[in-house]
């Protein structure tokens, strides 16, 4: 399994598994000497429809899905590989950057937690919207 330090830098810490450079070659299937910034007019078919679900579905975001930040190209080249990752720790860093920033902006995955919430019972309709404090977290809300 990898491990991998979601948003904690700029750039992707190199693993024996993954090599940015190759990764670049394997979604575009084109030659390149250092990884490159892409666009998703660069991808093959079959890459352009995994980043349409990594950016609208695993990572969501508000806006700019035609670009490719170095994090999608390590996930497709992930799902391509068939490396294992966990998907439960992706979602919970991803919600962890969305709201340690400085501008509000939306929830991820609201429409699936209210799902579960329904489903043991937690009462989530008209509720007041709290931000966290900085203080808290997963462990001491549990």
């Amino acid at each position: 399994m990898v491990v991998f330090r979601l948003y904690t830098t700029k750039t992707i810490s190199h693993t024996e598994e993954y090599n940015p450079v190759e990764a670049c070659c394997r979604v575009t299937r084109k030659y390149f000497e250092t990884p490159a910034r892409l666009s998703t007019n660069q991808l093959t078919l079959t890459c352009r429809v995994l980043h349409n679900i990594i950016a609208h579905i695993i990572v969501p975001r508000k806006g700019h899905h035609d670009e490719i930040n170095y994090y999608d190209v390590f996930l497709l080249d992930s799902i391509l590989l068939g490396r294992k990752l966990d998907f439960s720790y992706i979602m919970l860093q991803h919600m962890n950057f969305v709201l340690s920033g400085t501008r509000p902006k939306a929830f991820p995955y609201d429409m699936i937690l209210t799902k579960v919430f329904e489903h043991f019972g937690v009462f989530v309709h008209d509720s007041v919207a709290l931000l966290p404090k900085a203080t808290n977290t997963i462990n001491t809300l549990l």
